[in-house]
């Protein structure tokens, strides 16, 4: 697979970016919950937790832009300023968010959801303009704005620490800053000072927002689908049990970050490509996530000693770490592969009905968990195993269209499910280390000539 030098900086920049920003995101996750009781780090969790949800609030517009613009050469594009339909878009976010915080207001008075509420339009205007600098590849200022809630967070945080504040709000307010900031910056930069904006009208809008939809709602449902346990928890009344649980997705969130953040690269990259281009990606990538997999669960028993020596408060995590630590893997194999490969191949709408069907079906094991006030680890379990057979179903569409064989990455799959099984059952040091040599060896048995194979493939033009 060849790649240009252009790309190949792109893709350095933001992998240094996240690489930072796993530094920045340990110091968080282990200095707030110190700091904070259990009671105020759970609303700053609940907090971080429902900010991912904002975004189904554009109803696809931002993601129909993407969508539009995907396929015009970014010197063509740099003539347009997206200034008329950022106006109205930052309107109608503007009225979102009023009717959403008088409900909230009305109902639950003043609390941290009426916090989430005047986020709205903060998240989404940024959420445009990041979508922007996507399409004109500003991949710098990306690996900038990724950074700035980190940084934000760890000063604001050090600052309540040398003050001996322990109250939530000032994260609060730093979350807010933090979004000003990129709305400014990305404003004067990629939107104010170009040549022409497109005649808006109703049936353009409405397009944007019929061709986006589906993408958001099925981005949506999947984020749903990973905070549903944490719903049921919350619900519970729970508040040290949820900081522990929440505690422990903080920590995978610290994983998620350094490759995560490529994301905003492969879907325009996979558009421009042929379709034996995007077979070679998709499969390429698949190993590349399986080895990565295979070789982090190496370093995954290093969490425990660090929470001990730090913050021995939460020594409860440490389970709930290691059941939903596959999540990371699962996440990445969805937003790098599986979902701009069907946006690409306009099978949002498959997707979308496959994720409302996980839904109904996590729902219902949760509310059993619930009912019968088991364990909260079945609420991981659950995850864990709905959001996998999310990602096969959603990948057997993929593998039908481009009529691939996958029998051996699967079975892959289904040995490292089985082996984790195997060491949740009989959780200690000896099985954990006997499951990671496992691993090891599977991965030399499946990956040795994919391997060699991608060693030779990678070549960098001039």
């Amino acid at each position: 697979m060849n790649f240009d030098r252009s790309k190949i900086f792109q893709v350095i920049s933001l992998l240094l970016s996240s690489i930072i920003g796993v530094g920045l995101n340990i110091i968080i996750g282990f200095l707030i919950p110190s700091m904070l009781d259990f009671d105020d780090f759970s609303k700053y969790r609940i907090l971080m937790f429902y900010i991912g949800f904002i975004p189904i609030l554009h109803v696809g517009y931002i993601d129909g832009i993407l969508m539009k613009y995907s396929s015009i050469s970014t010197e063509e594009l740099d003539k347009y300023s997206f200034k008329k339909s950022l106006y109205i878009f930052s309107i109608i976010q503007l009225f979102i968010t009023l009717i959403m915080s008088m409900i909230v207001y009305s109902t639950l008075g003043k609390s941290v959801y009426l916090y989430i509420c005047f986020l709205i339009p903060f998240v989404n205007i940024s959420g445009y303009i990041t979508k922007v600098m996507v399409l004109k590849n500003k991949f710098k200022l990306i690996s900038l704005f990724n950074l700035f809630l980190k940084i934000a967070l760890v000063l604001t945080a050090l600052i309540m620490m040398l003050l001996h504040i322990k109250n939530y709000y000032y994260l609060v307010y730093a979350v807010y800053i933090t979004y000003i900031l990129q709305i400014i910056i990305g404003y004067f930069s990629v939107i104010k000072n170009n040549e022409k904006s497109e005649e808006i009208t109703f049936s353009s809008e409405l397009k944007l927002i019929k061709t986006g939809f589906p993408i958001v709602s099925a981005y949506f449902i999947s984020t749903f689908l990973l905070g549903l346990d944490r719903i049921f928890i919350e619900r519970s009344g729970n508040l040290e049990e949820y900081a522990y649980y929440s505690f422990a997705y903080s920590l995978i969130t610290i994983f998620i970050t350094i490759f995560d953040s490529l994301t905003v690269l492969i879907f325009p990259m996979i558009m421009k490509m042929e379709k034996n281009k995007q077979i070679e990606f998709f499969e390429t990538s698949k190993v590349i996530l399986n080895i990565l997999f295979s070789i982090t669960i190496i370093f995954v028993i290093l969490i425990f000693p660090m929470i001990n020596i730090f913050i021995p408060k939460y020594n409860n995590s440490i389970i709930y770490f290691i059941i939903l630590f596959p999540i990371i893997f699962i996440r990445l194999n969805y937003s790098i592969r599986i979902i701009p490969q069907i946006n690409a191949l306009a099978e949002t709408k498959f997707a979308l009905l496959y994720n409302i069907f996980c839904v109904f079906i996590l729902s219902f094991l949760n509310f059993t968990i619930y009912i019968l006030k088991l364990n909260f680890i079945f609420y991981g379990f659950a995850t864990v195993i709905v959001l996998s057979a999310l990602n096969y179903f959603l990948e057997k569409r993929i593998v039908t269209n481009f009529n691939m064989n996958t029998f051996r990455s699967e079975s892959h799959q289904l040995m490292i499910i089985i082996l984790f099984l195997i060491v949740y059952l009989n959780l200690n040091t000896y099985t954990y280390l006997f499951g990671v040599f496992l691993n090891i060896v599977m991965l030399y048995f499946f990956y040795k000539n994919n391997i060699i194979k991608i060693t030779k493939k990678i070549k960098i033009k001039g």
